[in-house]
């Protein structure tokens, strides 16, 4: 199973996903504010931080080092 399917089976399918969260994985520099409401989004569904950070780093592989810290 891949990552986002996991994701997927916890909090349903990425289409029903807001919007912006969308966005938020697939930004080109992220920013700070746009790192914390894509964190409160999947804490809120209760995926743990290292999933959430594969996720965005397969997403935007880019700015690994940038969401990290």
């Amino acid at each position: 199973m891949d990552l986002l399917q996991r994701v997927e089976q916890h909090i349903g399918k990425i289409d029903t996903w807001p919007p912006n969260i969308m966005r938020y994985l697939s930004i080109n520099v992220p920013k700070p504010s746009n790192v914390k409401n894509l964190t409160a989004f999947f804490y809120g569904k209760d995926i743990l931080v290292s999933i959430a950070s594969q996720l965005y780093n397969a997403c935007n592989d880019r700015y690994e080092l940038q969401v990290t810290e």
